[in-house]
């Protein structure tokens, strides 16, 4: 009956993407998108690299789109991310206060000449603090944005539209990344434009959920208490009867 205690946690997937690129070019705009002239310490030709983490737990559908078949679109946080762009560098955990989003199409029609198309996009801004800024975007709290998109325009690249059956990137043929950095306060911001894109995405570990580590302690602890029981009586009966 003790084991009935401690239940099969639930499980969260884990995945790592791994995204890279070269910029290809740069702009900067105001808070009306007008060109404005700001330099940058990163350079076209310098590379790009992102690395980050996703719990599948922390994202949640959008219920604009729950009831389309084709296109889900969820809302979440990463759990860490790493940035390397030509000498600039940032890295963050636990990004519950940064959003994410990710959006899903399977089989949708985009247009006559696109009746078909499957991708897997990912977006998300981390607030960068403690680093140089590599634009000059004045004063205020800089937040650091990328987006990702693979593209396939056939419809076979997956066959659902949700977030924990996500197939190989390199099952896309088509891609677009950016990142770039806006002030949030002046709305000012930098751009750059990558290609030589590589990514992949992998389900490195499916781990139990928050809510399921008490049931498993507990679980535990009742277990190592009924055996020190049964310890203690099978003791007192062998010194009761030799």
């Amino acid at each position: 009956m003790v084991g009935l205690l401690v239940a099969k946690p639930a499980s969260a997937d884990i995945y790592k993407l791994t995204f890279s690129g070269t910029i290809s070019s740069y702009s900067s705009v105001d808070r009306y998108f007008e060109p404005v002239d700001i330099p940058s310490a990163i350079g076209v030709g310098d590379s790009f690299s992102m690395i980050a983490k996703f719990d599948t737990d922390r994202y949640s559908v959008s219920p604009t789109f729950d009831a389309d078949p084709s296109v889900n679109i969820y809302g979440g946080y990463l759990v860490s991310a790493h940035y390397q762009a030509g000498a600039f560098s940032f890295s963050a955990e636990n990004l519950f206060s940064d959003y994410s989003n990710i959006q899903i199409w399977n089989d949708h029609y985009v247009s006559p000449s696109l009746p078909h198309v499957d991708s897997f996009s990912i977006s998300g801004t981390h607030g960068v603090t403690g680093e140089p800024i590599p634009v000059e975007l004045g004063f205020g709290p800089i937040n650091l944005a990328f987006s990702l998109g693979k593209f396939d325009f056939t419809g076979t690249a997956r066959d659902n539209d949700l977030i924990d059956k996500l197939p190989p990137l390199d099952l896309f043929d088509g891609q677009w990344g950016s990142f770039g950095f806006i002030n949030s306060t002046t709305y000012l911001q930098g751009s750059y434009g990558l290609t030589n894109i590589q990514a992949s995405l992998v389900k490195v570990s499916v781990v139990p959920e928050s809510s399921t580590w008490t049931m498993m302690i507990v679980g535990f602890g009742l277990l190592g208490g009924s055996l020190r029981q049964h310890s203690y009586r099978r003791v007192f009966l062998d010194h009761r009867f030799p």
